[in-house]
């Protein structure tokens, strides 16, 4: 205790045993979550980059080989992809699947995903993809496999064919 120049005494609280260090400014409690923010959204942009680097450089899907229609056919709807993929397809959550990859169809570049009851097996690893109807016309058809982002993936598609669809 000290005595104060107007015969006050002044008290000094107890130091704080579990407390260390100077006291935290709010201005300085505020650049702390900023920064810990900061460090969440990097890292979050790491893992989604690692995440692309892994489907890039990662387990390469299997191949597709389209069998039916051949280049050049006349088709009309219902239209039937015949196909072959390198590995046993299986009915997923995505879509029809192997591993994480699903199958996708493009008619002159748009993409198309199969419904659960649109593919069946026919032997092996041969399928059979019932696609309701095809608009008249020149038409190039391909199979390709995507990501759980439904972005296509590098590899594994099928060459592309033209075909004349009719009525």
């Amino acid at each position: 205790m000290s005595a104060g120049s107007a015969g006050r005494v002044n008290v000094e609280p107890a130091a704080d045993p579990t407390r260390q260090g100077p006291p935290v400014s709010r201005r300085g409690m505020v650049v702390g979550v900023l920064l810990v923010v900061l460090a969440l959204l990097g890292f979050g942009l790491w893992v989604d980059h690692e995440a692309r680097q892994i489907s890039a450089t990662g387990p390469l899907p299997p191949e597709i080989v389209l069998l039916e229609p051949t280049n050049g056919a006349t088709v009309s709807g219902p239209l039937e992809l015949v196909f072959e993929a390198e590995a046993e397809l299986r009915r997923g959550p995505g879509g029809w699947q192997s591993g994480p990859f699903h199958i996708h169809a493009a008619i002159d570049e748009r993409e198309i995903m199969p419904g659960g009851d649109d593919i069946r097996r026919v032997s092996g690893i041969r399928y059979i993809w019932t696609i309701r109807s095809i608009p008249p016309g020149q038409r190039t058809l391909r199979l390709f496999w995507s990501d759980h982002r439904h972005q296509e993936v590098a590899g594994g598609g099928s060459r592309a064919v033209r075909v004349n669809a009719v009525e």
